[in-house]
């Protein structure tokens, strides 16, 4: 946690109640980037195995939401989020095959930056994803999707060995979502989820009407090295 308090009281002050952050008086060259209501999303990675937790995966990452209020107080609240898939996700159908052989592979979201869409699910089909019905088995109905005609790439465990160091990447990255999971099982095929009451109140504090954006940025925690400023490696991705 340690590494969360120092981020968040360099954007934001002191921690003032649960998942949430005082704002300071004064970001200047911050927070006018924020008005009127603009939202800024920050997730950390944490690399954990697809197999992990029985193959659920888990909610070991962590997303900052930088936000004003309507009465233009400025928060910066935290949430313990699941930013990569569960390898169970393949026994029900789940993945794309990449690897050429066939078989199914898990993607995930690579680091970088990204615009997402407030969408409300019912009585649709969000981008081919969902075609079992309600996406959070939770009942809140509510999504973030990738604007439409993008064309995201995903990263892929094409061997199955619960990571990602193949340096794999493909189609489809698009269809990564953000929606809520149950309590101990993300429900995630490579989206970003929450815990049902991390997830309700991340959406009240977005406080967003179908179709208005956050701009959300996904960095990698470079465990060699601690907490650092992310990087991209030098290697390049193979794309297939």
């Amino acid at each position: 946690m340690g590494w969360l308090r120092r981020l968040g009281e360099r954007l934001a002050g002191r921690f003032s109640g649960p998942g949430a952050l005082a704002a300071p008086a004064a970001l200047p060259l911050f927070w006018p980037a924020l008005l009127p209501r603009n939202l800024l999303v920050l997730a950390i990675r944490h690399d954990t195995s697809t197999k992990a937790n029985d193959g659920k995966g888990a909610y070991d990452d962590k997303a900052v939401l930088l936000w004003v209020d309507k009465h233009g107080q400025k928060h910066c609240t935290t949430y313990d989020t699941c930013t990569g898939p569960g390898s169970k996700m393949l026994d029900e159908g789940y993945g794309e095959a990449i690897g050429g052989d066939d078989k199914k592979d898990l993607g995930r979201l690579p680091a970088g930056s990204y615009t997402y869409h407030m969408r409300h699910s019912t009585g649709r089909m969000i981008g081919g994803f969902f075609k079992r019905g309600p996406f959070d088995n939770e009942g809140t109905h509510e999504i973030l999707g990738a604007p439409d005609k993008a064309k995201w790439q995903a990263e892929y465990d094409i061997d199955h060995d619960g990571d990602f160091d193949e340096k794999v990447r493909g189609k489809d990255g698009q269809e990564i979502l953000w929606h809520m999971g149950r309590e101990d099982d993300p429900r995630s095929a490579g989206c970003q989820t929450m815990a049902p009451d991390d997830w309700r109140r991340f959406l009240h504090d977005l406080d967003l009407d179908e179709y208005q954006s956050i701009n959300y940025t996904l960095v990698q925690e470079d465990s060699a090295k601690g907490n650092v400023v992310y990087s991209p490696p030098k290697d390049e991705p193979v794309l297939v």
